[in-house]
């Protein structure tokens, strides 16, 4: 018996008042949904966010395939010495769709970062 492919249904954006940002993933299988989200709680004045480099509209209907995590690093547009970024890489047959939860702060205040998928639930503090 062959698995049915795994297709992307929505990605809905979450902006919650209070300062917390991100997508959830949602899939034609829903214990393969993805939430990411990075959380302002200790309402700070630092610039931070999620950026979507690839357009991630055009992957709803696309074959899922899988998705990788890359820790924390160093943002590529560094403003300050204590700017950091996630990347999250969902790999689809029509690409792969890219999203960065980022903060670029003065070294006082991190922003939790929440990622769930089906195998991974973690925090971290950018």
């Amino acid at each position: 018996m062959s698995q049915s492919a795994i297709t992307i249904e929505d990605i809905l954006n979450i902006d919650i008042p209070g300062g917390r940002l991100g997508y959830e993933i949602i899939m034609s299988d829903k214990s393969k949904n993805i939430t990411m989200i990075i959380s302002n709680s200790k309402h700070c004045c630092e610039t931070y966010g999620v950026h979507t480099p690839s357009g991630i509209s055009k992957f709803i209907g696309a074959t899922y395939s899988h998705i990788i995590i890359n820790g924390i690093s160093e943002c590529e547009d560094k403003i300050d010495e204590h700017a950091r970024q996630i990347k999250i890489e969902i790999h689809t047959d029509r690409g792969i769709m890219e999203i960065i939860l980022y903060n670029q702060h003065n070294g006082y205040y991190s922003h939790d970062v929440y990622i769930k998928t089906e195998n991974i639930n973690c925090y971290e503090n950018l």
